[in-house]
C-alpha cells in the first residue's frame, strides 16, 4: 500500500493541488488543512450585502469543498486527522460537526477523531487523544508490526 502523507496547507490562504502523482493508494491529511467554521457558510446562498468576513468564510468554505473532491477524485481513501488550526474561530465541539457533515459527503474520505478506519487489512486510527493536541496517525499492520505516521515520517516500532 503506498500512502502520501499532507500537512499544515492552510487553505484559509489559498488553494493547493495534490496530484497524486506516484498512485498513492492513501492520502493522510494530517492537520492544519483549513478553518472548521468556515465551512458552515456556503458561498451560494450568501448575498453581496452579507458583511465581507461572511462572504470570505463563503469563499474559503468553497475552496475547502473543492480542495476535498480533487483529493477524493485522485485517491482511492483519504483520511482527514484535525490539526489545531481546524479549530480557530469557533467552538471545538461545533467545528468537528462541521468536519463530520462536510467531510461525510464524500465516500472515500474518513475523518478520524478517537475513531479507526480499516482499509486493505490496515488498522488506521488517531492516538487516544483529541486530534487538537497533536497529529499522530497509527498504521498497525494485522501482523504486529506498528508503523507509525508523524508529519510525513515514517517509524518502524
Amino acid at each position: 500500500m503506498k500512502i502520501a502523507i499532507a500537512s499544515d496547507l492552510h487553505l484559509e490562504f489559498g488553494d493547493i493541488d495534490l496530484p497524486n502523482l506516484h498512485g498513492a493508494d492513501v492520502l493522510i491529511l494530517g492537520g492544519d488543512i483549513m478553518v472548521a467554521q468556515d465551512l458552515r457558510l456556503n458561498a451560494v446562498t450568501q448575498p453581496d450585502h452579507e458583511p465581507t468576513n461572511a462572504r470570505k468564510s463563503a469563499r474559503k468554505a468553497q475552496r475547502y469543498r473543492d480542495f476535498l473532491q480533487r483529493c477524493s477524485d485522485q485517491f482511492e481513501h483519504v483520511i482527514y486527522v484535525a490539526g489545531n488550526h481546524e479549530f480557530y474561530h469557533g467552538n471545538f465541539h461545533s467545528s468537528l460537526d462541521y468536519l463530520r457533515e462536510e467531510i461525510g459527503r464524500y465516500p472515500n474520505v474518513s475523518f478520524l477523531e478517537n475513531d479507526f478506519r480499516i482499509i486493505d487489512d490496515v488498522l488506521s486510527s488517531t492516538n487516544g487523544r483529541n486530534s487538537q493536541y497533536g497529529k499522530v496517525c497509527k498504521q498497525v499492520r494485522h501482523d504486529d508490526a506498528p508503523l507509525v505516521y508523524s508529519f510525513g515520517s515514517l517509524l518502524r516500532l
